[in-house]
């Protein structure tokens, strides 16, 4: 039996990280008319995101600072990851990445990645000899 990589398999297939000290989580969704990719970004400001389009990639990076008030002299534990990260996402073909959405709710980054409508056959008419005619 052979494996065809799907349309979403390809999303992560050039994922990269590059100077990073964390990631964030993702899923990514199809439906009819989008694409739409679920980033975890809890504790990162929606004004340190940042979404582009670069050579038919979809990048997204931003920062979270570590809370320097909560480390105490009696000690400190923490779990969580600091720092940059940048994700970046290779667009499939048929998207219309000039539409594309971003909403930011509750810490979860949603991007909304419309596909472009499918080219349908164009039907020309044939004009009656009396109507413009060409030279």
């Amino acid at each position: 039996m052979f494996y065809y990589p799907t349309t979403l398999d390809r999303f992560f297939s050039d994922f990269t990280e590059s100077n990073t000290t964390w990631s964030p989580a993702c899923e990514v969704e199809e439906a009819d008319n989008q694409y739409l990719l679920s980033l975890e970004t809890a504790g990162v400001p929606k004004d340190r995101l940042k979404l582009e389009v670069v050579d038919h990639q979809l990048v997204v990076s931003g920062e979270r600072e570590t809370n320097q008030k909560s480390k105490r002299e009696d000690g400190w534990y923490s779990e969580r990851k600091y720092g940059k990260f940048q994700r970046s996402f290779t667009l499939p073909e048929g998207v219309d990445g000039a539409k594309i959405a971003a909403h930011y709710e509750n810490g979860i980054l949603k991007v909304a990645i419309p596909k472009a409508p499918a080219a349908k056959p164009l039907t020309i008419q044939i004009a009656e000899e009396s109507q413009n005619k060409i030279a």
